[in-house]
C-alpha cells in the first residue's frame, strides 16, 4: 500500500492551514463583534427593551396586557406613541387608572381599525452599568364590542411603539410586536 506523494501531502497541509485560517477569522470577527457590544454596554449605549405581558385570564372581561419598556441606555428615551391594530368584532383602551376610564371605554367603542394611544413620557437614562433600568408599563384592556360575539379565542393584537432618543439627533425609530391575547367567555 502506496501512501501520498510528496505533492499531494503538501496539497492536504495547504487545504488543513486554509480551512484552520477560515475558522480563526469567524472566530475573530465573532470575538470583535461581542467586544463591541460589552464597550457600548460599558458608555450606556444599549437599546431599550420593549414587551407586553398579558394580564392574568380568569375567563372573565376584561382582558389585556402590560406593555412593558425599561431604558438601559445612558441617554434619555421619549416614548411617543402606542398603536394597537384591532379587529372591528374588539375595542381596546388604555388603562391608566384615571377617573375617566369610561370615557376612554366609549371613546374605544366609537373608534375603528387601529387604536392610537399618545404616551409622550420621557424615561431617564441610566448611568453606565446601572443596576436597574428606567422603566414604564402601561395597561391596556380588550374586550368585545357591544354586538360582537363572546366565544372563547385568541387575538392577535399588532402593535406598534414609537419612540427616540432625546438627547443627541433626533431619529425616530420603531418598534413592532405582535400580542396574543385570550378573550371571550364562552357564554353565548
Amino acid at each position: 500500500m502506496s501512501g501520498p506523494s510528496g505533492a499531494d501531502w503538501s496539497t492536504v497541509v495547504a487545504a488543513i492551514s486554509a480551512i484552520i485560517s477560515v475558522a480563526a477569522a469567524v472566530f475573530a470577527s465573532v470575538q470583535a463583534k461581542a467586544a463591541k457590544r460589552q464597550a457600548a454596554a460599558a458608555h450606556g449605549e444599549v437599546q431599550p427593551t420593549f414587551h407586553c405581558e398579558l394580564h392574568e385570564d380568569n375567563g372573565r372581561p376584561p382582558w389585556g396586557f402590560r406593555l412593558k419598556v425599561r431604558n438601559f441606555n445612558r441617554r434619555p428615551l421619549r416614548l411617543k406613541r402606542v398603536r394597537v391594530n384591532i379587529p372591528p368584532d374588539l375595542i381596546v383602551w388604555a388603562d391608566d387608572d384615571k377617573p375617566d376610564t369610561i370615557r376612554e371605554i366609549l371613546r374605544a367603542a366609537t373608534r375603528r381599525g387601529g387604536a392610537p394611544f399618545e404616551i409622550d413620557t420621557i424615561l431617564e437614562g441610566v448611568s453606565p452599568n446601572a443596576s436597574s433600568p428606567t422603566a414604564y408599563d402601561h395597561d391596556f384592556q380588550v374586550g368585545p364590542r357591544g354586538d360582537a360575539s363572546d366565544e372563547r379565542r385568541t387575538v392577535e393584537l399588532p402593535i406598534v411603539i414609537e419612540w427616540e432618543f432625546v438627547s443627541g439627533e433626533a431619529s425616530p425609530q420603531t418598534e413592532r410586536m405582535i400580542v396574543r391575547v385570550p378573550i371571550g367567555t364562552g357564554v353565548r
